[in-house]
């Protein structure tokens, strides 16, 4: 072969290797990759690592130090009550609230009867306040000074320490677990279940053989999830616990009342050992379990009557539990404008002195660091989900803990900034930066988790015809993205906001006279005993919220079908 030849044949080699400058005709341009997508992935986790990192600093470096060693060591030994109570409300909380949503949410996804739509709204209703709200219901029913007491004269039930933490919690706490157990009934093979109701399998067979086995890791990964929740929650036991002292109040003691912050993070490194435990037990049994996907196909629910004794009653016990977690929202409204501690009188003085006082700066306050918190995790969501930086068909029992666990050592991580030599005393606005920070970084997986589910749930055909044809992801955008992402980003924005007005471990240990907090407002009033003032403060927030959410719904047009 001649050398002419030889070098023919690798010019051909290599243009057959070099791919074409031109498409040819005929044939859609292939998209081209974007440039910015790598850019943008590192400099969002690059935003969200850094605060993150400097505020969990006190707590992550307590086992590198002699004096945090110390203090961990004194936690661990001479505390160990304090643990356990923990972990026993904890693990309570975990029983009754995974038993009690479970069934909340089987009767609303398998029956149909009047008023279900109701059921859900009554069921989710405790998301517009504060989750000291339960303590306060309670206290206003059954306490001391309650309306029981006052027309009887004798306390009939204590709702102190242990057994009112239990019922304050799994209220506050509802939500959540109906809302997990639900999103797993709905991964259900409906297609198999009805296979099975024609072939006249008995319900209590089909529960134990095709539902029962789908759900079970859904379950442990909620009840792990309250179990967590009730450990970091700081809002019931200052309200109810009176001499039950659980690990967030003294973390509150520590930072607040001694000053001993070395303490406060040694406790706070505690809690979020418990909380990373529990996190690492869902993500192992969400991985073994695979992965589950939202059934949108042609086979929707058969829903039915409820046509025996059992059926009936059970949807008869969704409805009573229902309407006792529905029950704060009006107790609260009646407990404003009604005087209890002196008897039952008739009274307005809280709402005129809202706007004067001191309450009224911390609604103020509240609404701007809930704005700018929701501004922040939106801002980060919709970054994490353009770039496909999160992992798909991740548990939401998993998201919602990443969301409330970190809540208070972030808080405690901004206190540490705020005394800080140089930085205390400087600017009230730097509390509402920190807070704003702490919040906003809590509401992230929220908006993830709510954007990455209505992204997977777009409808596959649809996606591909548009990669397809070429058309490059600015293109994609308005046509195709945003109409389906608007009720999303919708729900997301409302929720972020209530969550922001309402949450309480990133407020109550940097709320003072010149920067109040509503939320931290309403502890401080309960544990004072002036329920009165707590009702209107609590009444205030859900309208708030109430308006706030719906002028974001009808503005992003949540309601409007993609």
């Amino acid at each position: 072969m001649s050398a002419d030849s030889l070098t023919d044949a690798s010019t051909a080699h290599r243009w057959l290797r070099r791919p074409p400058r031109r498409t040819p005709p005929g044939l859609p341009r292939r998209p081209r990759r974007p440039v910015l997508t790598p850019a943008l992935r590192a400099v969002t986790w690059l935003g969200l690592a850094i605060p993150i990192v400097i505020l969990l600093h006190p707590t992550m470096a307590t086992p590198f130090t002699s004096a945090g060693r110390t203090a961990l060591a004194g936690v661990v030994t001479h505390q160990m009550p304090v643990i356990g109570r923990t972990l026993g409300l904890a693990t309570a909380v975990g029983v009754v609230g995974t038993a009690v949503g479970a069934m909340m949410a089987a009767v609303h996804h398998s029956y149909w009867f009047a008023g279900r739509g109701a059921l859900h709204g009554m069921t989710l209703a405790p998301v517009l306040l504060p989750p000291v709200t339960a303590s306060t219901t309670l206290l206003q029913i059954w306490g001391n000074n309650g309306v029981i007491a006052q027309l009887t004269g004798e306390s009939w039930l204590s709702v102190y320490g242990f057994t009112g933490l239990v019922l304050a919690d799994t209220l506050a706490m509802m939500p959540l677990a109906y809302l997990a157990v639900l999103s797993g009934l709905r991964t259900l093979d409906e297609g198999l279940i009805d296979q099975a109701r024609d072939l006249g399998l008995p319900t209590s067979k089909i529960l134990h053989a095709i539902v029962l086995p789908h759900l079970w890791p859904q379950l442990a990964t909620v009840f792990l999830l309250l179990v967590a929740n009730t450990a970091v929650d700081v809002a019931n036991p200052l309200a109810l616990g009176g001499s039950y002292q659980v690990l967030a109040t003294r973390l509150r003691e520590a930072a607040i009342g001694e000053g001993d912050m070395v303490g406060a993070a040694a406790t706070s490194a505690v809690m979020l050992a418990i909380c990373i435990l529990a996190w690492l037990a869902i993500s192992a049994i969400s991985s073994n379990s695979g992965s589950l996907t939202y059934q949108d196909s042609a086979i929707r629910t058969r829903r039915r009557r409820p046509a025996t004794a059992w059926q009936r009653a059970m949807v008869a016990m969704t409805w009573v539990v229902a309407g006792i977690n529905a029950l704060s929202l009006p107790v609260v409204m009646l407990g404003s404008v009604i005087d209890a501690t002196g008897g039952l009188s008739w009274t307005a003085s809280s709402y005129r002195g809202l706007l004067t006082g001191l309450n009224g700066l911390a609604l103020a306050d509240s609404v701007i660091v809930a704005a700018g918190a929701t501004t922040i995790a939106l801002l980060a969501g919709c970054a994490i989900v353009a770039t496909g930086g999160l992992h798909r068909g991740s548990s939401i029992s998993a998201i919602l803990l990443a969301s409330s666990a970190p809540a208070l050592p972030l808080a405690l991580g901004a206190l540490t900034i705020w005394q800080a030599p140089g930085v205390s005393g400087e600017s009230t606005s730097t509390i509402l930066v920190l807070v704003m920070t702490v919040q906003g970084l809590v509401l992230v997986p929220v908006v993830v988790a709510f954007l990455r589910a209505r992204t997977d749930a777009m409808v596959l055909p649809v996606r591909q015809s548009a990669a397809g044809l070429g058309m490059a992801p600015r293109r994609m955008l308005r046509p195709l993205i945003i109409p389906q992402l608007r009720p999303a980003l919708a729900a997301a924005t409302a929720l972020g906001f209530a969550m922001g007005m309402t949450s309480v471990p990133s407020v109550i240990l940097l709320t003072g006279a010149d920067t109040p907090f509503i939320a931290a407002q309403i502890v401080t009033e309960v544990e004072a005993g002036r329920l009165t003032e707590a009702c209107t403060l609590s009444t205030v927030t859900a309208i708030t919220v109430a308006l706030v959410a719906s002028g974001i719904w009808l503005s992003i047009g949540g309601g409007r079908r993609a």
